[in-house]
């Protein structure tokens, strides 16, 4: 779980580094140039898939595979306890 969170952090960090990259002003500040087939918008749209795909990462609990079961013990009808599986 903690390797999908990391993951799902840096898939955001970056998604939001190609949001900023795709505006013309800072890439100038940052004396850097696009290549021809990689466009602005293209970069933008791109680059919100990898901050929507990072923020489900971080957001996802996980199924129900590492919680541990408890099914009750019984004395007779009477539950007297519950025990892990």
């Amino acid at each position: 779980m903690v390797l999908k969170k990391g993951l799902g952090l840096i898939i955001s960090i970056v998604g939001i580094a190609g949001m900023a990259l795709s505006y013309e002003e800072v890439a100038q500040v940052l004396n850097l140039t696009l290549p021809k087939m990689l466009s602005a918008n293209v970069l933008f749209y791109s680059s919100i898939v990898l901050v929507i795909l990072g923020i489900l990462l971080l957001l996802n609990r996980g199924g129900g595979g590492n919680k541990l079961k408890e099914v009750p013990i019984y004395h007779g009808k009477d539950v007297v306890g519950y025990r892990r599986q």
